[in-house]
């Protein structure tokens, strides 16, 4: 199970997220309008897989993200359409997100199997960049295909035994704003618990 801390935004608790073996990528977001869009610079030399986060974001705007952080790879959270995903995922591997409610139809994520690594599932909400909040997991009985995806909405550290029953196909957990002291700064000792029990 692959782990993922997303919406860092503080220096000092990432280099100690990097430390954590257990950690496989970190996430950045590249959105304006999210409390923890990425304002701090970040070291050239990395530990750990670096994500970026994008809503609606215009091609070149991504690219530039791409070399100016050395990221390994690009999630998109708003409404990009499979030739964007496409486009992006020949340079870096596409993580596109879904946003999910009871009444979600798994067959809007068929055209983008081709032009993505993976799909990150998240709960629905009138913003963008994530709510804190899950979906009805139960529903993710109703996915049928074999493509790869991370679990995301609302994660918590009493959610171990439930991730750990989930299907084969949900490589990773996405985790943000329930592990956090303050808005972009993470808990690393939660973290730590968290991470030594799903692993």
């Amino acid at each position: 199970m692959l782990l993922k801390v997303c919406g860092n935004n503080d220096l000092e608790t990432m280099l100690e997220l990097e430390k954590n073996p257990k950690i496989d990528l970190l996430g950045f977001i590249f959105y304006q309008d999210s409390p923890r869009n990425l304002t701090v610079e970040l070291p050239q030399k990395k530990v750990k897989l670096r994500v970026g986060v994008f809503v609606n974001e215009k091609v070149e705007n991504i690219k530039q993200k791409i070399r100016q952080y050395n990221l390994d790879f690009v999630q998109l959270h708003g409404n990009e359409n499979p030739d964007f995903c496409s486009e992006i995922n020949q340079i870096v591997p596409v993580i596109k997100v879904f946003h999910l409610d009871s009444h979600f139809d798994f067959g809007l994520t068929e055209a983008f199997l081709p032009c993505c690594k993976c799909f990150l599932f998240d709960t629905k909400s009138t913003i963008y960049g994530g709510s804190g909040e899950k979906f009805d997991w139960q529903h993710l009985s109703n996915y049928q295909s074999n493509k790869e995806f991370f679990l995301s909405g609302g994660i918590s550290a009493s959610d171990t035994e439930i991730i750990k029953k989930m299907p084969k196909t949900c490589i990773g957990v996405d985790i943000n704003s329930r592990f956090e002291v303050a808005i972009g700064k993470k808990d690393n000792q939660l973290i730590k618990t968290f991470s030594n029990e799903i692993k």
